[in-house]
């Protein structure tokens, strides 16, 4: 299993589309961080199962929101 590392920007984003979602119904917000987290784990355990954008980054979509991470693998 690989080790992830995010980017300090990687939590401002997070932290925009967490209050966005918590606006819209009480205890999105709370959903959307468990479908990153869930995504986490699976870019983490196989990180070339998903698709290549550029050079070495890959982007894994969410499966419940339409967001998008962006990585590479060191």
């Amino acid at each position: 299993m690989y080790s992830l590392v995010f980017k300090p920007e990687v939590y401002d984003d997070i932290k925009t589309a967490y209050d966005w979602y918590e606006e819209q119904r009480i205890g999105l917000g709370e959903d959307f961080l468990l479908t990153l987290e869930a995504s986490y784990v699976q870019i983490s355990r196989m990180p070339e199962a998903y698709q290549p954008i550029y050079k070495t980054v890959r982007r894994k979509l969410t499966s419940r929101f339409p967001y998008g991470i962006f990585y590479h693998k060191r």
